[in-house]
């Protein structure tokens, strides 16, 4: 009987700890996709998202500066940020070693950037947040993305 007091309480202690820590369930447990299907699926879209919304284009009438404008917009920006930074936590849940999860920590970084900007609606710190996302994207892909010519029969 006391066993079983001790083991109620123990696990009451622990989802205390959890339920305060800040957590979400998703970076709790390792997502069975492999890396390449985390990009594909969640990574490269949740980027796309802001880097389209602070993407610079220069055109024959001129230079225009996106940037989200409408509660709609910021709300997909924040909901991209948050994708990525749960990300990051996937792929550090893989636990590929110390330098890939500070690569991923990068991402998860920049990405909180990106919703703290969302959240205060300032497109200076979204800017921001998207040349921290850019500079992660590529420490990592420099080290761990494949090239072309890299890949067995040139793929």
């Amino acid at each position: 009987m006391k066993t079983w007091i001790c083991l109620i309480g123990l696990a009451a202690s622990l989802g205390a700890a959890v339920a305060t820590s800040g957590w979400t369930a998703v970076a709790q447990t390792r997502d069975p996709r492999t890396v390449k299907e985390l990009m594909k699926e969640d990574i490269a879209p949740a980027a796309d998202v802001i880097f389209n919304y602070v993407a610079i284009d220069v055109t024959l009438a001129g230079v225009v500066e996106n940037a989200p404008k409408t509660d709609a917009e910021w709300a997909e920006v924040r909901k991209s940020a948050v994708a990525l930074a749960d990300s990051g936590a996937q792929l550090k849940a893989q636990g590929r070693g110390r330098e890939y999860d500070k690569l991923a920590q990068e991402m998860t970084d920049a990405a909180l950037l990106a919703r703290r900007a969302a959240d205060t609606r300032n497109v200076s710190r979204l800017r921001a947040a998207e040349q921290a996302m850019n500079a992660a994207c590529e420490n990592c892909h420099q080290k761990y993305w494949p090239r072309s010519d890299q890949q067995p029969n040139g793929r």
